[in-house]
């Protein structure tokens, strides 16, 4: 499974995060946020895991060129308005 690095731009806030590919981007998810993908106006779908172990962790998802890409968005879903910059 591929992987790469996404930058995550939040109330002013950067921070890394990780990108995987995925087979299929969900229809539907917890939550749909507004917000930019590589300063573009996007709509992310969110939707969150158990993972490994027990920690719930938060994903958001996107499509560049065909595939579908997840984030780890850590603890929490990603914000309206956030800004995520991502080249695949």
């Amino acid at each position: 499974m591929p992987t790469s690095k996404a930058t995550i731009i939040e109330a002013g806030h950067t921070r890394s995060a990780v990108a995987k590919t995925w087979p299929t981007k969900p229809s539907s998810g917890q939550r749909q946020v507004r917000g930019t993908f590589n300063s573009v106006p996007y709509t992310f779908v969110l939707t969150t895991g158990k993972g490994q172990g027990t920690v719930t962790q938060f994903y958001a998802y996107v499509e560049i060129g065909g595939r579908v890409w997840y984030i780890d968005t850590g603890d929490g879903f990603l914000s309206e308005g956030a800004a995520v910059q991502f080249s695949g």
